[in-house]
């Protein structure tokens, strides 16, 4: 991750370079980051694996403690990513909306953590 003069404002997260994929974010709003994924010929509409690593590591240089809300906006769509901090290591979803959302993680009397 990158920072411009010392400040947040613009982050890059780097990839496997066996991948050849690299995200680039910029903050917007809190905890709202503007998102271009790319691989080595375009920008790509979306790649989860690049976001879940794009929120854990934003989760890691915050200050945040416990549980983190990240929101992504990507060119196709928006999607959004929970993190949580567990010892020394971080647990993420992805939720890309749908049938499948995890809204029923964060509803009171619901799971309220995330899978293992």
């Amino acid at each position: 991750m990158r920072f411009l003069h010392g400040k947040p404002d613009v982050e890059d997260y780097a990839g496997n370079a066996s991948l050849r994929e690299h995200i680039s974010v910029a903050r917007g709003a809190a905890n709202t980051y503007h998102a271009q994924v790319f691989d080595l010929i375009e920008e790509l509409d979306f790649a989860g694996i690049r976001l879940l690593g794009a929120a854990c590591v934003l989760h890691s240089r915050s200050n945040i403690e416990e549980r983190a809300v990240w929101t992504f906006l990507l060119r196709a769509k928006t999607v959004t990513v929970i993190t949580d901090r567990a010892a020394d290591a971080f647990r993420a979803l992805l939720d890309q909306g749908g049938l499948n959302s995890w809204a029923k993680f964060l509803q009171p009397g619901g799971r309220n953590s995330l899978p293992h």
